[in-house]
């Protein structure tokens, strides 16, 4: 609802003395109806000054000057809030004078029935003699429906007028992008920290940014964040510090915790712990942290159950496999071991166990330990068997008087099944284990897509292509075909470079697949396909560029506003005779700024009197290449 908008799309005859009767009032709840509905649909996405104005202006101007003391009272509360606070004074009489003073300068209200109080002018009262003979008053009664509102309507309005503003401050954005729908699944003697108060962790309960869930020792917590969750043993102290659609970000304080981890496309799912970070590159790991208090000093203890995760701190980069455990030393230096882990040992820990097994019954891939007996042994079915012969006498004579015909058949048919069933089942099998497994996370970034994988430890390892497609069916092949390619940002013969890129346009939808080759270009291992939905490259604005003293000019911009996982660092470049410079295809001049938030620097030493394009670019840089997320315009400009 624009500010000049009819309130009701109907023209009005003017009546300026009169008040507004109920139909007016009606008109006037539908549009407040109609405007809180288009608000809660998440559009327009916040109220202008002037529309603010302009509404209390209208509803204050449409009921009269009395109406100032009751708006200002229920409106005046909602300030700070997001919404506007329209100053209105506390009496009848205060309420007039400001409702007169806050109509100056406002677009007079399009209510035709409210045009004569629109005016802020006073028509004054006649004085002087009378100059004829005062004339008999008569006095005449009449039914008429009354028109000025009983005070309970005169608060519903106003309580809506302020409710409007309110809910249409709102950030329709927000309502989009909402978070991951998170709550509590299951909780024995754990605690909710929210907002410096502690509270008992419930069932059921939602679960917001911010929180903090620890759980007594012999509790136990299951969480349900998103599609993913969390189940913390007893002990376990965690904060949940980002829960959006696609980041997922939780701070393991203390404790134990099985992540089960669905990755949307383009999403991450991070676990910090100090100065570490335990990024997902499939769909479950186990990590336990001693804590900062412990004796034996803060040492995290991990197992990749179900693909990879990518280990990250100062000075350590490492992709744990799948089937391999890592122990990291939150020192000053974290330090980093990894080992095998295998499934038999990891199978004799009862958390593994239980967790594994609560997986499996839900249908989801166990990983290292698929093919493993999960159920707990119990003494039933031993039982089961030995009480059956209830007539033991009977069954146990029989067999013992019967050794005729264990001479006879012994000999027929020893020769004949032993040969021929053997050389068959042994080929079939032998394929199978060989192709192994590699982990893929996939970031889409303005301007390209970040491809990060694991390289699983193989003899024959050659190299690691990754192939795109328009679709799910990406075969483990090369050369590849059918609509698949190979990218040039995923070929790498070094498996210590495990993190990609593939720039792209924005608004389409791309499948990725992780391909380890021997010598001769066949398949060793691969990973599980990831899509993505790719974001074209952002836009800066200008550049400014204002010369300085001689051989200087200083540069300003509009820092880029992405995730930090999409920005590594600004390239400034320039180039004499090329209008559209880029840092990727060469440029005369570049100069690095490393600080995302900056807006500005100044270039000395330039050589004096030339005349360059100039444009600052955003990289996100990548193990194997670099892309550009974002850029300014170009500009021209002589070094003085």
């Amino acid at each position: 609802m624009r500010p000049d908008d009819p309130m009701d799309g109907r023209r009005l005859i003017p009546l300026d003395d009169e008040l507004p009767g109920d139909a007016d009032l009606s008109a006037l709840e539908a549009e407040l109806s109609a405007a809180g509905s288009r608000a809660r649909r998440g559009a327009p996405a916040s109220p202008t000054p002037a529309f603010a104005a302009a509404l209390r202006d209208r509803l204050v101007a449409a009921y009269g000057d009395g109406a100032g003391a009751t708006f200002g009272g229920a409106v005046a509360g909602h300030a700070g809030n997001g919404s506007v606070a329209w100053p209105l004074a506390g009496g009848a009489a205060g309420g007039a004078g400001t409702a007169a003073a806050g109509r100056a300068g406002v677009p007079a209200s399009s209510s035709s029935r409210a045009r004569g109080l629109d005016d802020p002018r006073r028509r004054p009262l006649p004085t002087g003699p009378v100059d004829h003979a005062p004339a008999p008053l008569t006095i005449r009664t009449a039914r008429r429906t009354p028109t000025i509102l009983p005070a309970p309507r005169w608060t519903i309005l106003a309580a809506a007028a302020a409710l409007i503003v309110a809910v249409v401050g709102l950030n329709g954005g927000l309502l989009i992008d909402a978070p991951a729908v998170s709550r509590v699944a299951t909780a024995t003697g754990a605690d909710l920290v929210r907002d410096g108060a502690t509270s008992e962790l419930v069932a059921g309960a939602e679960l917001r940014v911010g929180d903090g869930i620890r759980v007594a020792d012999g509790g136990a917590a299951a969480l349900q964040i998103g599609e993913n969750r969390v189940r913390l043993a007893g002990g376990a102290d965690v904060r949940l510090t980002r829960l959006d659609r696609t980041r997922i970000a939780i701070d393991q304080v203390a404790g134990r915790a099985w992540h089960r981890v669905v990755l949307p496309n383009g999403g991450r799912y991070v676990v910090t712990t100090g100065d570490v970070t335990w990024t997902a590159l499939g769909t479950a790991f186990d990590l336990d942290r001693s804590g900062a208090d412990a004796a034996g000093g803060d040492v995290v203890r991990e197992l990749s159950v179900e693909h990879g995760v990518v280990v990250e701190g100062p000075g350590l980069r490492v992709t744990v496999d799948e089937g391999r455990g890592a122990t990291v030393r939150l020192d000053d230096a974290p330090t980093v071991e990894t080992a095998v882990v295998g499934a038999a040992i990891a199978a004799a820990d009862p958390w593994i166990r239980r967790n594994a097994a609560a997986d499996g019954a839900d249908g989801l891939p166990l990983g290292m330990l698929a093919g493993i007996e999960l159920a707990v042994a119990t003494a039933n079915p031993t039982a089961n068997v030995t009480p059956r012969p209830t007539g033991t006498p009977e069954p146990t004579e029989a067999p013992v008087a019967t050794p005729v015909p264990t001479t006879a058949p012994t000999a027929a048919p020893t020769p004949a099944p032993t040969a021929k069933p053997t050389p068959k089942p042994t080929p079939k099998p032998t394929p199978q284990p060989t192709l192994g497994t590699m982990g893929l996370a996939l970031l889409a970034c303005p301007g390209g897509v970040v491809i990060d994988w694991s390289v699983p430890e193989m003899a024959a390892f050659d190299h690691v292509q990754v192939l795109r497609g328009t679709s799910a069916e990406i075969p483990a092949v090369y050369p590849p075909s059918g609509g698949v390619v190979a990218i040039g940002g995923g070929y790498t013969a070094d498996p210590a470079k495990t993190e990609g890129y593939d720039p792209t346009d924005g608004g389409a939808s791309v499948w990725y697949r992780a391909v380890a080759f021997d010598a001769a270009d066949k398949a060793i291992a691969m990973s599980a396909v990831s899509g993505a939905t790719t974001v074209a490259a952002g836009a800066l604005g200008a550049l400014g560029a204002t010369p300085g003293a001689t051989g200087e000019i200083a540069f300003s911009w509009t820092a880029f506003a992405g995730t930090a996982d999409c920005f590594t660092f600004y390239k400034l470049v320039g180039s004499i005779d090329d209008p559209t410079p880029s840092y990727l295809e060469g440029a005369d001049l570049a100069f690095a700024i490393g600080e995302q938030a900056a807006t500005g620097s100044t270039i000395a030493g330039l050589q004096s009197g030339k005349t360059l394009y100039w444009r600052l670019q955003a990289i996100r840089a990548t193990s194997l290449g670099k892309f550009v997320v974002a850029q300014t315009d170009v500009v021209q400009a002589t070094v003085p």
